[in-house]
């Protein structure tokens, strides 16, 4: 009797021992998918955060380019007016006929700097586009 009481333990412990050898291998897979799905996450994280970085550049980098043609628009404006009113107090001075070729080239520069003007405006806005919708 004492012996079939010792092999019923032993079988059980021999179980118990299989069962804990699976549960270990099931640890041991379990924790290796862990740390492989960690990997993964790190690396789609850094990723991200390097075309985010990428992003940002170029957005300051576009957002610099509009600015600056933001002001060359604005001188641009000032040279137009500047040209308009020596050509509106040339004719209200009356002009002579010397002066007549001068206010003809002033009028041919203010269609330079309108025409300058508009495609810097339409820069512009491409810009702007590209900034705020990503096109």
């Amino acid at each position: 009797m004492f012996c079939l009481l010792r092999r019923e333990l032993l079988a059980k412990i021999d179980e118990q021992r299989a069962q804990n050898s699976e549960l270990r291998k099931q640890y041991d897979e379990a924790q290796a998918m862990h740390l492989d799905l960690q990997m993964k996450y790190e690396r789609e994280q850094q990723a991200k955060q390097q075309q985010l970085d990428l992003v940002s550049e170029d957005l300051e980098r576009s957002m610099a380019r509009a600015s600056a043609l933001e002001k060359e628009k604005e001188g641009i404006n000032q040279q137009y007016l500047d040209l308009w009113k020596k050509q509106f107090q040339a004719q209200d001075n009356g002009v002579k006929a010397d002066q007549s070729a001068a206010v003809t080239a002033s009028s041919a520069r203010v269609v330079e700097l309108e025409t300058t003007l508009v495609g810097k405006e339409a820069f512009c806005k491409q810009l702007q586009l590209q900034v705020f919708f990503g096109v």
